[in-house]
């Protein structure tokens, strides 16, 4: 998997609060040793991937249980048969019409990222966890739901209507978001992620989310090309920080020269050559192709001046130069960002008059890493 896809999920469930990760292939993930440990190489995947979205979750606080079940408005009582077995019952599921991967009757039905499995992000956290308990509880202001009420739903459209009376829809798109109450922040993200011309093309689509931020009379449109996060935080009235990543390493050319049933292939459990290429190539950043750029436009409606723009840091020549357009009649500033390395972006807007005066500080951690091979994400 690609290592973007490491800080999405983590971030996403650090949002629900999960605060323990564990990764299936540590040396992509973390580091390769060399020398009998006496040299270590953290890889790409780790320090632009997985780092930064632990980066993030200590800047946007993950939520404690107490938190967690107070935003909780749906409870299953697993008492009446665990969640597990109800999941097995395609007529009576509960998650998978909700947010799951790409089930039978979910959100996302048919859009497998490729025909031999499923995607791996959720594409939609609007109802937050459904969070499962022993017994009916005693809190009357939430429902609690059993197996049997489940099935009185009547299937996937019973079930969405049942949530959807009960979760306000926040934002608008075909991207992913999630708003936090407790951190007033937004997570969003477009997770096609082939860029291998031989996958379906509509994995190579672009995304887009909007929504009307809650601390301030702005709102806010993100276009993004496959493969993007941005977290959109406004914690502090009048003020919006962005932080963008859309950190990839083309690892294509691993493939360069394959023959089937001619070129040996890497088994981790029986040789070196995945560890070999790790080591030697990956994580000393020795054949990296960082020539896929990509674009992410971001649009603040409700402006009254247009902002001041200032680059606090990039990624030398890994960016084109940041374009911007300020629509004073329609009051619109839009960013755009274009390349694989990170950009750092300061913006304030002042007015004038009695009582319309106030500051936008648009700060974009523009996290576009190089590209190089497929893997796993942060």
């Amino acid at each position: 998997m690609p290592e973007l896809l490491f800080a999405m999920r983590m971030v996403q469930q650090a949002r629900t609060g999960a605060t323990v990760f564990t990764f299936e292939h540590p040396d992509h993930a973390e580091a390769v040793g060399d020398n009998e440990g006496a040299k270590t190489y953290f890889t790409p995947n780790y320090k632009y991937s997985i780092a930064k979205a632990m980066e993030y979750m200590r800047d946007y606080a993950i939520p404690t249980r107490e938190q967690v079940m107070q935003n909780t408005k749906v409870f299953y009582a697993s008492s009446g048969g665990t969640l597990n077995k109800l999941g097995s019952n395609a007529a009576n599921r509960l998650l998978d019409p909700l947010y799951g991967d790409s089930g039978s009757s979910g959100p996302n039905k048919g859009k497998k990222q490729r025909n031999d499995h499923d995607d791996l992000l959720d594409r939609s956290l609007r109802y937050d966890p459904v969070t499962a308990q022993d017994g009916a509880g005693s809190d009357r202001q939430r429902d609690i739901l059993r197996m049997a009420d489940v099935q009185a739903l009547g299937g996937a459209a019973g079930i969405q209507n049942y949530f959807n009376a009960r979760y306000p829809q926040r934002y608008n798109g075909t991207g992913y978001a999630h708003y936090d109450e407790l951190t007033k922040s937004w997570l969003t993200y477009n997770s096609n992620w082939f860029f291998d011309t031989r996958e379906n093309s509509a994995l190579h689509s672009k995304q887009n989310v909007s929504f009307q931020l809650t601390q301030n009379s702005f709102g806010a449109n993100i276009e993004f090309e496959p493969y993007s996060m941005l977290l959109v935080d406004e914690a502090q009235a009048g003020t919006l920080q962005f932080r963008f990543n859309n950190y990839w390493v083309d690892k294509n050319p691993i493939w360069e020269g394959y023959v089937k049933g001619t070129t040996p292939t890497w088994d981790s459990d029986t040789n070196r050559l995945m560890y070999n290429y790790l080591k030697d190539s990956y994580a000393q950043n020795t054949a990296h192709d960082e020539s896929t750029w990509r674009k992410a436009t971001i649009t603040i409606s409700g402006l009254g001046a247009e902002p001041t723009l200032a680059l606090t840091s990039s990624l030398a020549g890994q960016s084109k130069p940041i374009q911007t357009a300020f629509d004073a009649a329609a009051g619109t500033y839009t960013i755009t960002l274009d390349g694989n390395g990170y950009q750092g972006v300061l913006a304030d807007e002042s007015c004038t008059g009695a009582g319309s005066c106030r500051e936008l500080g648009l700060r974009s951690f523009a996290r576009q890493w190089q590209p190089a091979f497929s893997a796993y994400p942060v």
